[in-house]
């Protein structure tokens, strides 16, 4: 599956067709995503007094206290399920390859799991405490209807352990929701990761850019909501987010600043991410941060399109290429109501970015830090702008619409090379104070314009105020 991400990740696809996507229904709002709910299934697992069906055991034991559960877990290997019986346990330690299998989560309580060294580990049906679940080395474990709710830190910590999370829920956790750290491989499917009081999942590897073990991470048909400081975070890190929303992160206690902390989906240190039909809404901060890393945003219809809405800033992406080949790739993004910028281009980005049949529309004004004649001066203004295209970046455009942005519709600054094709201005953006600017530019590149696009407006002065960067700590 790596091999294939990889390939997607450091592709650079043209812009290609559209097809129609489903639409969402029967679901509670805070956990729709595609057509189905997220999270912890209604109900019981089984009507029997144990649930075991659809697990393969080669020896099963019933358990209905914290003393028989002890007891059968001393004498427990790989392959033995052992099937709990409705009721409050306390905190276990599971060896590799045993099973320990409930009717459901408000059912089955345990304290709190670590899931030893080895392979084939299950969890299923059962609710955890305030002692989350731990990976101390175990790899191929599976946490199937899991609900790890009220953890005092993190609700699971993989550290660098492999672990399948499938049709889950991890609440209220007292820091991180799911850490990972170098050498982790976390699948998450079908689940919610919601309210904790730090970030979502946070995946990150100390090397960084020099990552010896790189994490990978994997998302589907889940909801990360209402976490703070960040809803997803990968550093490092191999990432694949498909039919997923990102949405309400919140900042951290006494951390609140422009661009950090409570943004959405932020990827940095030679990262590689792809994310198709995603939606990353209404967090206090970036919607979407791209810090030298590669990505490769929504896909060739609108079913994989990204949505990024209702953030502080929508999508910045900067450094791409600075330490290492990278690319970037917006294809069929919607992007609308950010507040400050829709799209951000700058930093040191010497790669190519290709935005491809997208639309960043009613960015609205708001009071953001400022450059000023290019020192920084700690200066705020008012900033709604649906491109800005910044640090002498590399973009080329092909099928981009812009409306209703409260400041300027396109903002180069400076000189920049590139391209212009199929830009469409609309509902105040195609004003004469708007459309294409090019400014503080006396000479050097000039992005080409090609057919469909408007007339590139050059001035040698500053016409609008620069924004600041977002910024995010990356790690904590």
């Amino acid at each position: 599956m790596w091999g294939v991400l990889g390939m997607l990740i450091l592709s650079t696809p043209a812009c290609s067709s559209e097809e129609t996507s489903p639409v969402p229904t029967g679901c509670a709002p805070e956990d729709r995503v595609g057509g189905a709910c997220a999270g912890l299934p209604a109900g019981l697992l089984c009507d029997a007094d144990v649930c075991t069906s659809g697990v393969e055991c080669t020896t099963t034991i019933e358990v209905s206290d914290s003393a028989g559960l002890g007891s059968a877990l001393a004498g427990a290997s790989a392959g033995t399920c052992i099937a709990l019986h409705p009721g409050a346990y306390g905190a276990v330690t599971v060896p590799a390859g045993v099973k320990l299998l409930g009717k459901s989560a408000n059912a089955v309580t345990v304290a709190g799991v670590v899931l030893a060294a080895g392979t084939g580990t299950v969890l299923r049906g059962i609710g955890v405490g305030q002692g989350g679940v731990k990976l101390d080395g175990a790899a191929g474990a599976r946490l199937e209807s899991v609900r790890i709710s009220g953890s005092t830190g993190v609700g699971l910590d993989v550290g660098g352990g492999k672990v399948d999370v499938v049709t889950s829920t991890i609440a209220s956790s007292g820091t991180y929701g799911v850490l990972g750290t170098d050498g982790a491989e976390i699948t998450v499917d079908g689940s919610v990761v919601a309210g904790g009081e730090g970030p979502g999942i946070w995946v990150a590897c100390d090397g960084g850019c020099g990552c010896a073990s790189q994490p990978m991470l994997s998302v589907s048909g889940s909801v990360v909501r209402d976490n703070r400081i960040a809803g997803i975070n990968v550093v490092g890190a191999a990432a694949s987010l498909v039919g997923t929303d990102v949405k309400a992160t919140k900042p951290g206690p006494n951390n609140w600043h422009y661009g950090e902390f409570g943004g959405g989906v932020s990827a940095s240190e030679c990262s590689n991410l792809v994310a198709a039909g995603v939606g990353v809404t209404k967090n206090a901060s970036f919607g979407v941060l791209v810090d030298g890393s590669s990505a490769n945003l929504g896909g060739p219809d609108t079913s994989q399109a990204i949505t990024i809405s209702d953030n502080l800033t929508g999508l910045w992406v900067q450094n791409v290429a600075k330490d290492t080949p990278q690319t970037f790739t917006l294809d069929h993004g919607v992007l609308d109501g950010n507040q400050g910028v829709g799209v951000g281009v700058g930093g040191e980005t010497v790669g190519i970015i290709i935005i491809c049949k997208t639309a960043v529309t009613g960015t609205k004004k708001i009071l953001l830090p400022v450059y000023e004649n290019d020192m920084d001066l700690g200066n705020v203004k008012e900033v709604g702008d649906g491109l800005n295209w910044l640090g002498g970046a590399e973009l080329h455009i092909d099928g981009l619409s812009l409306s209703g942005n409260e400041r300027a519709s396109i903002l180069i600054d400076g000189p920049a090379k590139g391209s212009l094709t199929n830009v469409t201005l609309s509902g105040g953006d195609e004003a004469m104070d708007k459309g294409v600017v090019q400014q503080d530019y006396t000479s050097g590149d000039q992005p080409t314009v090609g057919s469909g696009a408007p007339p590139l407006k050059t001035s040698a002065t500053e016409l609008f105020s620069v924004p600041k960067a977002p910024v995010f700590a990356g790690k904590l």
